[in-house]
Parts: structure tokens; C-alpha cells; sequence
């Protein structure tokens, strides 16, 4: 979308497809850079997960099967592992896009948490696609299954994610066990 004031400068026609918060463990560390455009700077981070905020529709390699984007302005979990780089594409989706309106050229208030455990009181927002089955199981005694949530605009104070995982991030993103 365009915004003159917060992304002249940014894109070569003053158009940006998003961005994105990375969590990662590739080998490159913080040199670690992925593709622009449609991969919104993760796309090829290798052990990474993504919350992808994408403000573009990318019609052209949208299919069912394996496509970029399904609706415009929206939020969405992706990664492949620890095994394969990331990309943008929904057959690494963890969880299905949830629709927001975040390329208005407003300014968002955005917060990703991580919680070491189930938490059941977001069970009505939790969303999984099949590639989030392998991360849902316990690594170890003190690395159980928790819950990722992001919460954006009005949902920070009200407490309510715009969507929200069950998800074990040690298994995803192979942490080593740290011993005390």
C-alpha cells in the first residue's frame, strides 16, 4: 500500500509488501538477511520462525496448493524447521492467515508473546494448518508445549490475539537444553 510519509524512500515505488518479526538459529546469526518483496525479509532465514505482517496481495502464485496470499492485509505465522530455510509461501504457514487492516498507512501496536505453556483462555483464537502437528509434542521435562500469541491494535489492551498457536518453539527451532 502506499504511505508516503513512512515508506518514501523504502521501496523503489513507494510500495512495500510488509514485514515481519523473526525469531532464528541460522547459521549466519545476525548477518542472516532473506529475500525482499513477497518474502518480507525471511524467506530463506534457515531455523527460523516468522509473524509475517504482509500489506501486499501477491495474486500471481496464489493457488491452493502452496501459494503466497490468500487475503490482502494480513497476519501469519510461518516455518519450515530447523531442516529447511523459511519461506513466505502457505505451505510453510503454521497457522491460517487472520485478516487485519495493517496497511492503512496507520501506525499499529503489535505484541508477540511466547508462554511456556497451553493457554487454554486463547483456545477460541488457536489456528493450525498440518505442517504445525510436528511441533506440538514435549522435548523434555522443562520444555513442554506452550503457546504463541500475537496480539495487534486494540487487541494488546483487551487482551485478545488476533491469533494465537499451540506450539513447542525448543522442538521447532532445535534450542539446546540449557543445564543449571
Amino acid at each position: 500500500h502506499r504511505d508516503p510519509k513512512g515508506t518514501e524512500g523504502l521501496g523503489s515505488d513507494g510500495e512495500l509488501d510488509g514485514l515481519a518479526f523473526v525469531l532464528h538459529r541460522d547459521p549466519k546469526g545476525t548477518e542472516a538477511l532473506g529475500s525482499d518483496g513477497r518474502g518480507l525479509g525471511y524467506e530463506g532465514i534457515s531455523n527460523s520462525l516468522a509473524v509475517e505482517f504482509d500489506t501486499w496481495f501477491n495474486p500471481d502464485t496464489n493457488t491452493s496448493k502452496g501459494g503466497v496470499d490468500l487475503v490482502y492485509d494480513h497476519v501469519a505465522v510461518h516455518s519450515r524447521g530447523a531442516s529447511e530455510a523459511n519461506s513466505a509461501k502457505e505451505s510453510a504457514a503454521l497457522a491460517q492467515q487472520r485478516p487485519h487492516p495493517i496497511g492503512d498507512g496507520k501506525v499499529h501496536l503489535v505484541k508477540v508473546t511466547y508462554v511456556p505453556f497451553v493457554a487454554a483462555e486463547y483456545a477460541d483464537k488457536f489456528s493450525a494448518t498440518p505442517q504445525l502437528v510436528q511441533y506440538l509434542k514435549d522435548n523434555a521435562e522443562s520444555r513442554r508445549l506452550g503457546t504463541l500469541m500475537v496480539f495487534v491494535d486494540d487487541g494488546v489492551a483487551q487482551d485478545d490475539p488476533l491469533v494465537a498457536l499451540p506450539i513447542n518453539l525448543s522442538v521447532l527451532l532445535e534450542l539446546p537444553q540449557v543445564t543449571t
